[in-house]
């Protein structure tokens, strides 16, 4: 069967999304070039502030390197900071717009406690705000839609904390991403064959989808992939992860039994789960299958943990593409959060 045909706002999307090879590959250099000053190492503490696809990559850093940071290391998307960070922890300001309200606000109450600062932006006020305050800035490209510039979000940051030593080396794990996209594009791309995005897409199409991971990787996959189904497909999405979902969630289909039969619900599953989440799905998804509508499974491919974060990633983002295309939609605009950032502005 053919793949599906898309209009061209969605082959624009697409053609954004195709290229995450190369995108890792620019974001590598643009963070291995960046000017970074001795005194933002040796930080007890690390804090990644931002929302939305400016968030997610610290979620991704830690999902895929938790067990190998040399500092504790938290992802903060709030106004406010917590309470135990202080002078010389490492604020690190992830924003692609540059004017994302609540980054502007942690990163003012970073200055105020004279922490060190590092800005990962496209321009915007805290792209100003670097200059101003003579900080080190890796100056991202603009043009994306801040979900499609996930690469620069997520390679960018790490490699900096590669770079000041709170990681180890991960030239090699790049590498392997992004050779294994670049494979991973040619499969799906077959025009003989229906790819497994495009069977995704088909499966989701008119009904909600819940989106299930594990701890610690693919925790933040799951919620990637709800907010690309949310945001370029217009679709309700959800996600949880396991094993919590199995102390609540599980016991949550049996009431509402057309509801339930509307929902397809997806397991990303990896080879480094732990032995009982792996039992886990099995038995979960054994459980359910005869209450929603579809219980889908999708595992992710590679050697090491980013790699495999990626291809992952990489699916989802092309599925819910093609979703929008199936729910005739243009995934760029996302007019209901631009509408709301009116109104929280006054406007």
């Amino acid at each position: 069967m053919k793949e599906l045909q898309l209009s061209v706002v969605c082959r624009k999307m697409m053609d954004v999304v195709e290229r995450m090879p190369e995108q890792i590959e620019e974001a590598a250099a643009l963070a291995e070039a960046a000017k970074l000053p001795v005194s933002l190492k040796k930080a007890p503490a690390i804090v990644l502030a931002g929302m939305g696809g400016s968030a997610i990559g610290g979620d991704i850093i830690w999902g895929c390197f938790q067990d190998k940071m040399k500092s504790s290391f938290v992802v903060n998307r709030n106004y406010d900071l917590p309470a135990y960070l202080k002078r010389g922890d490492l604020f690190l300001a992830s924003s692609y717009s540059g004017n994302t309200e609540e980054t502007l606000s942690a990163f003012a109450e970073a200055r105020r406690r004279k922490m060190k600062i590092l800005v990962v932006s496209g321009g915007g006020k805290l792209g100003a705000a670097a200059k101003r305050y003579k900080l080190p800035w890796l100056k991202v490209l603009p043009g994306y839609q801040p979900r499609a510039a996930l690469a620069y979000l997520t390679i960018g940051p790490l490699v900096l904390l590669s770079r000041l030593g709170y990681l180890p080396a991960v030239a090699g794990d790049i590498k392997e991403g992004i050779s294994l996209l670049s494979a991973m594009r040619r499969e799906f791309s077959d025009p003989g064959l229906k790819s497994l995005p495009v069977s995704l897409a088909e499966n989701w199409h008119g009904r909600n989808v819940v989106i299930c991971g594990s701890e610690p990787l693919t925790k933040a996959l799951a919620r990637r992939w709800k907010g690309q189904i949310n945001e370029n497909a217009k679709t309700p999405a959800f996600y949880n992860v396991l094993p919590e979902l199995d102390h609540n969630e599980i016991v949550g289909w049996e009431a509402q039994a057309e509801l339930s039969r509307k929902t397809v619900v997806v397991f990303l599953r990896d080879a480094a789960d732990h032995p009982q989440v792996k039992k886990r799905i099995d038995f979960t998804a054994s459980l359910i299958r005869g209450q929603v509508g579809q219980v889908e499974e999708v595992y992710s491919r590679g050697k090491s943990n980013l790699a495999r974060a990626l291809s992952l990633i990489f699916a989802g983002d092309l599925a819910s593409v093609y979703l929008a295309e199936l729910n005739g939609v243009d995934p760029a605009p996302v007019r209901i959060i631009e509408n709301l950032k009116k109104l929280l502005a006054g406007k």
